[in-house]
């Protein structure tokens, strides 16, 4: 194994090559045969075409998982590279490479969208400005992204991946938003042997159950690297705290709060409340009165999207004011903004990522491009959106990936399990990308920040 470095648009960028990669294309449709990418285009897919609600009426696979039988290094090897498989690659032709996603472009948990729609800007960028991606194989392909929009409903999620793996005959499916939906396409893409890459979730069982599913990996920090950075913070600075805590039950939140109370275990820190609610609740009203109610001098608040606001709204408006550590998946700027300042005023949050309203990086090179792709790709978002960022990064991330890998789905996910010290250009310093093949939590540090006038401000450095 090698590490090379290369320069793309301005920046340095490192990414592991693995010499001896895998040749064997890992493709079968949804009935075991070879499923060949049957697209010609040799430009990305807009995102006014590529974009597209799935009926609620269309049938939901009811596939089952296929995973390996243990989780050794020999096991998944194995899995990754099935005998017999030759020919040609779905989703790769000499001039286009064909990516999937799926996200909510509408829905209550719309704005999550921003991440889908930052990332096609980026994609656009890349074949507008470079002419496509170059892989290891020396070949320059541009990139065909096409993605569905599932509302945030893990069910057409499901439908949007069948789709894309069985009609679109992508290469590999990329940045699935949320928990729900990445856990769950993850059995039909993996016994389909479809790569899941960087799916936008906080849930570490969607990268650490490399078992039984090989082919899949998230990217955001882990919930419960974000808990245990916050259990240790209130643990040290308010060693007597009593903490309330708000979360959606989901396996993201649990293991945010798991971190969180293995940080404080042994300390004179209590938990005197926590709330559950669930993604279909129109409210958390009953939730934050009892929040209130307990005494508790810190608020752990988990939160997103619209119970991110309401919750913060709700606490002010009932006299509560504890210390307050939002969850990163909730801390969107945008949501924020809107927000009487008062009640916003001093919350806390962690981050990898630079904040484009930071003036800090006002002369930054990975923010110049960012905005300037923001502009001119993806002009009706907010480019100071921290969800748009996240997408963004991530599409760097996969470009990055793509450029140490050759055509065939092993040789990407043999790739994406070495991934050593691996930045792009809105990774916080410090900040990297690094994997092995028993460890698919690629980001483990984060920095503090605060809200204070309408914007976050980071305090002090990295955090792990």
């Amino acid at each position: 194994m090698t590490t090379t470095r290369w320069r793309r648009h301005g920046r340095q960028v490192a990414c592991v090559a693995a010499s001896g990669l895998l040749l064997a294309a890992c493709g079968r449709s949804s009935s075991g045969s070879s499923a060949p990418s049957t697209s010609a285009t040799t430009s990305a897919v807009p995102s006014t075409t590529a974009s597209a609600a799935v009926s609620a009426s269309s049938p939901v696979s009811s596939t089952g998982a296929s995973g390996v039988s243990s989780g050794s290094a020999s096991a998944i090897a194995s899995a990754l590279s099935p005998a017999g498989a030759q020919g040609a690659v779905p989703g790769v032709t000499a001039t286009t490479i064909s990516i999937g996603g799926s996200g909510p472009i509408t829905g209550a948990e719309a704005p999550y969208g921003a991440e889908v729609l930052a990332a096609a800007a980026y994609f656009k960028y890349v074949d507008a400005n470079d002419g496509g991606v170059t892989m290891a194989d020396g070949v320059k392909r541009s990139i065909k992204y096409t993605y569905y929009d599932d509302q945030y409903d893990a069910g057409r999620a499901l439908q949007n991946a069948e789709r894309l793996v069985d009609q679109d005959h992508v290469f590999a499916l990329f940045g699935v938003v949320g928990t729900p939906a990445a856990e769950g396409v993850r059995p039909f893409l993996n016994q389909n042997q479809v790569p899941e890459l960087f799916a936008t979730t906080p849930t570490a069982a969607v990268s650490t159950d490399i078992s039984e599913y090989p082919w899949t990996i998230g990217f955001n920090l882990a919930s419960v690297t974000e808990g245990t950075i916050d259990g240790h913070y209130i643990a040290t600075t308010l060693p007597d705290a009593k903490v309330g805590i708000l979360y959606l039950n989901n396996a993201g939140d649990q293991d945010d709060v798991k971190g969180f109370e293995a940080a404080i275990q042994g300390t004179k820190v209590k938990v005197v409340d926590s709330e559950s609610y669930e993604a279909t609740d129109t409210t958390v009203a009953s939730q934050m009165a009892k929040l209130a109610s307990s005494g508790a001098n810190v608020f752990f608040n988990l939160s997103t999207a619209a119970a991110a606001a309401q919750s913060i709204t709700t606490a002010s408006n009932l006299g509560w004011h504890p210390l307050q550590l939002l969850a990163s998946v909730g801390a969107n700027a945008t949501i924020l903004s809107q927000i009487p300042a008062a009640k916003t005023q001093g919350i806390k949050s962690l981050t990898y990522l630079k904040d484009p309203s930071d003036p800090r990086w006002a002369a930054d090179a990975g923010m110049t491009l960012y905005k300037s792709v923001m502009k001119q790709y993806a002009p009706t978002l907010n480019s100071a959106d921290n969800l748009a960022v996240i997408g963004f990064a991530a599409a760097e991330s996969l470009v990055s990936l793509l450029q140490s890998s050759q055509p065939t789905r092993a040789s990407v996910m043999a790739n994406v399990r070495q991934l050593k010290n691996v930045t792009e250009g809105l990774f916080l310093p410090g900040v990297t990308l690094n994997t092995s093949a028993t460890d698919l939590l690629p980001i483990g540090a984060a920095y503090q920040e605060q809200w204070i006038n309408g914007r976050w401000n980071l305090v002090g450095g990295a955090l792990s």
